[in-house]
Order: C-alpha cells, then sequence, then structure tokens
C-alpha cells in the first residue's frame, strides 16, 4: 500500500471519572469519522469539547477505550504508530525535549516513524525551521529559545511530518 492507510473511527467514547467524586465527565461521545488517504481535516471547536483528548487517543498519549471500530488498514503495525504517522499535533504547551537541538526536536517524529536521517535533516532544517525563521537557531537548545520560537520548533515538527505525507514520500 502506497502512501497512509484511511482512518475510520466509529463510535468512539470516552469518559473521564473523577477519583475523589465519583462523577464522570463524558468528553466524548459516539464519534464516528471518516478520512481518506492524503485529505487534510481540521478539528475545530469550542474548549472543552474534546479536541485534543480525540488526537491524544489517537496518537496514543491516552488510553484507547472501547469503540465499535478504531481501524487504519496496515498489516502489522500498532495502530498508534499509524495514526502518529498521519496526525501532526501542536499541544498548548511546546513539548520540545530539552536535551535536543531544535533540529532534533524538529526532526522527532520522522525518526520515530522511520524516515532517513538526512530526509528528515532536510525537511526540518531547510524547510520548515527556516521557513518559521529559526534557520539561525537549529543548533539552540530549548531552554536558549524564547517561548514563541519554542512554539514555532513544535510547528515545524508538526509541519514536517504532513510535508513528509503530502509529498508521498
Amino acid at each position: 500500500m502506497n502512501g497512509p492507510p484511511p482512518i475510520e473511527v466509529r463510535g468512539l467514547r470516552k469518559v473521564f471519572r473523577q477519583t475523589t467524586t465519583g462523577q464522570s465527565v463524558v468528553a466524548i461521545d459516539r464519534l464516528d469519522l471518516d478520512i481518506a488517504p492524503r485529505e487534510v481535516v481540521a478539528i475545530v471547536g469550542q474548549t472543552g469539547c474534546g479536541k485534543s483528548t480525540f488526537f491524544d487517543l489517537m496518537i496514543g498519549l491516552e488510553r484507547r477505550p472501547r469503540a465499535r471500530s478504531i481501524s487504519a488498514t496496515r498489516a502489522r503495525t500498532p495502530i498508534s504508530i499509524i495514526f502518529a504517522a498521519q496526525i501532526a499535533t501542536v499541544f498548548q504547551q511546546d513539548r520540545l525535549l530539552p536535551w535536543r537541538s531544535a533540529l532534533d526536536n524538529a526532526r522527532l517524529p520522522l525518526e520515530l516513524i522511520g524516515s532517513a536521517r538526512a530526509t528528515s535533516s532536510a525537511s526540518a532544517r531547510c524547510t520548515w525551521l527556516k521557513r518559521l525563521g529559526l534557520a539561525d537557531f537549529t543548533n539552540a537548545y530549548p531552554h536558549e529559545l524564547s517561548g514563541g520560537m519554542r512554539q514555532r520548533v513544535a510547528i515545524a515538527r508538526a509541519f514536517a511530518v504532513a510535508t513528509r505525507h503530502s509529498a508521498g514520500r
């Protein structure tokens, strides 16, 4: 199969239980979603409607609850790896790794999904870090960058993954 597989979600429900009060909060209720290969989708909504929870579930940051079906057809590949390779997330906090340079942080997801180091370096450095005004900061560590610069590294990381798929690599 060339390119990313389709993503299909059926009946996804996520409930958070308060351990102190015993109350439940339904974050996602009966979500059905189809995303075709190479389709670009934006998830938008009010604060607290479940956007971040959905992404955390899809990329494996949150334990996936039962659903009628969550699938992406690719033999022998864990589903969270398939989704993580297709979904680029920019968090409210940059989540950069402090021991990695801006370039190494930007190319991290490409390394995790098996892109060649040269390709991932070129994509992260030449394309996205440069476009986002960070060409002179590729070797800087997060503690050496301003908050806005750190967030731009996180955005470069997301664009590097998205670019990889749009180029059909």
